[in-house]
Parts: structure tokens; sequence; C-alpha cells
């Protein structure tokens, strides 16, 4: 009995020192957060063509997901001059932000000062969160959008 109790508690032991061991080696290449980037760094790694996969709204109620119609996905180009252009799943174009003023700024948010893009005089603050994997990850005070590559 003594020599069951010595095994299983050698085990237990084991288990606990390994899973201690474990190091994070950081983040992955691909998942890598935009906030403490440079503003030309963002402005390289948002360049091209995003479409709307998903977002998160937030409220008084809690948060809630919403999802585009399949085939009216909304395409987000960043464009050159910091230009961004808003178009449907056919190409019609339904805004252009032909100047985004981009300044960095203080957010409660993430309690840090962060880049953000103020797009139609203001009406848009979007902070760009992070990148997961292919997935852009797009921030304006209680909404979070999710876009993939397209």
């Amino acid at each position: 009995m003594k020599t069951k109790l010595a095994v299983v508690s050698f085990f237990i032991g084991a288990i606990f020192i390994n899973a201690s061991c474990h190091k994070d080696t950081g983040e992955a290449p691909h998942n890598h957060s935009l906030l403490k980037k440079s503003l030309s760094e963002i402005k390289a790694e948002i360049a091209g063509r995003w479409k709307i996969k998903y977002g998160i709204t937030c409220g008084f109620a809690g948060c809630l997901p919403s999802y585009p119609v399949p085939g009216q996905e909304l395409i987000v180009n960043f464009l050159p001059l910091d230009t961004v252009k808003q178009t449907n799943y056919n190409e019609q174009t339904i805004y252009i932000y032909e100047k985004a003023s981009i300044s960095k700024q203080y957010s409660y948010r993430y309690n840090d000062s962060v880049y953000t893009y103020s797009l139609q005089g203001g009406f848009y603050l979007w902070t760009m969160q992070e990148i997961k994997n292919d997935t852009l990850v797009i921030t304006e005070d209680l909404q979070t959008a999710y876009l993939v590559r397209y």
C-alpha cells in the first residue's frame, strides 16, 4: 500500500512540475498586437482588402454577435494616403473616406495611448487592435469587428 501511495504521489508531483515548467514562448508569428506598433508598421500590416466576418456589440444587456448576410458582406480596403474605401460584395462603392485622420490618443479601453483612425469627421473612431492568424480585429467604443483578408 505504501508503494502504491508513493507511486501515485510521484506521478501527481511530476504532473505539477511539468505543468509549472511550461514556458510561453510569446506570441505566435501570426498572432500579434498592433497597439504598440508604430504607425508605419500598422499601415503595412493592414494594407489591402478585408472582408467583415462578424462583429460584437456590447451594451447594458451584454454582448451580442452580428454576422453579415451571406453574399452581402462589407469589404474594407485600406489604400495609400490614408484612404479607406468600403464596398459591398459585388464591388459597388458604399463610401470612400478620402483622408483618415490618424492620431495617437489615450484610450480608456487599453489604458494607454494608441493610434486611432478617425473617419467621416470623427463619426467613426477605429483602433487596429491585433491580428489573430488571418483576422484583423478593429475596435470602436463598444463594438469590435473581425475582418479576414479578401
